[in-house]
């Protein structure tokens, strides 16, 4: 593997593992109480508009995506949801974790585009707010946009969305199945055999990677089921 210039998080140099967000387009470290070093932060969301909390907010992050991992959180009233870890690594052994809604922005573009995608080469992405005011995701690599290998217009397989004719409610059940299908079994392997190489080259090279950081989960709740997700 070929190591570029160091732009793994920009404006910070974490020491610990790093937790991320993506908050209403924001990749940033979310906290509900104030903290030293985060701004405070009102959303602008229609369903928590008002809302405070604190932020540091990064620019994107450029690394090697090393997991995909489902886990189940719960809230303070005891809901349990489920979130995707994805973890992003440095050959240093420095790491961040980006959390998410399964079924996010985040997830579905990540599946879409990732037989584009060389896992053996860092991967940049950045989130932000597009024209109609929702989360959308941007990847490079080579200084060039990962393309989408699924679009409606060249949907390869991908299922459509389907509309209930009486509630008019979306059945997206099929069209998470073909994405949760490409992470479990394209995605998930790559990344394993990418894992191994960065950490024989810190065991080699690099000494003792950091500890894990503890850190307060930011990914809002969801009312999705886990039946569909294979990993």
């Amino acid at each position: 593997m070929t190591h570029p210039i160091d732009d793994f998080l920009p404006e910070r140099r974490p020491s610990n593992t790093v937790y991320l967000s993506i908050y209403e387009g924001k990749l940033c470290q979310r906290r509900a109480t104030e903290t030293p070093g985060f701004t405070e932060y009102v959303s602008r969301s229609p369903k928590t508009k008002g809302k405070i909390s604190w932020i540091r907010e990064f620019d994107h992050i450029n690394g090697y995506v090393t997991a995909f991992e489902k886990r189940e959180k719960e809230t303070l009233e005891k809901k349990k949801f489920w979130v995707a870890q994805v973890t992003i690594q440095h050959p240093t052994g420095r790491v961040a974790i980006i959390e998410t809604p399964i079924k996010s922005e985040f997830v579905a573009r990540f599946a879409l585009c990732f037989e584009n995608m060389d896992l053996t080469k860092p991967l940049w992405i950045r989130s932000f707010l597009d024209r109609d005011g929702n989360t959308a995701v941007m990847f490079k690599q080579d200084n060039a946009l990962v393309a989408q290998r699924y679009t409606k217009e060249n949907p390869n397989g991908l299922p459509a969305w389907r509309k209930d004719p009486i509630s008019g409610e979306w059945d997206t059940r099929d069209y998470w199945a073909f994405l949760f299908k490409i992470i479990s079994e394209k995605a998930i392997p790559k990344m394993a055999s990418v894992k191994a190489a960065l950490d024989g080259l810190r065991e080699d090279d690099l000494g003792t990677p950091p500890s894990e950081a503890t850190y307060q989960p930011a990914a809002p709740p969801t009312d999705e089921s886990d039946d569909d997700i294979l990993f």
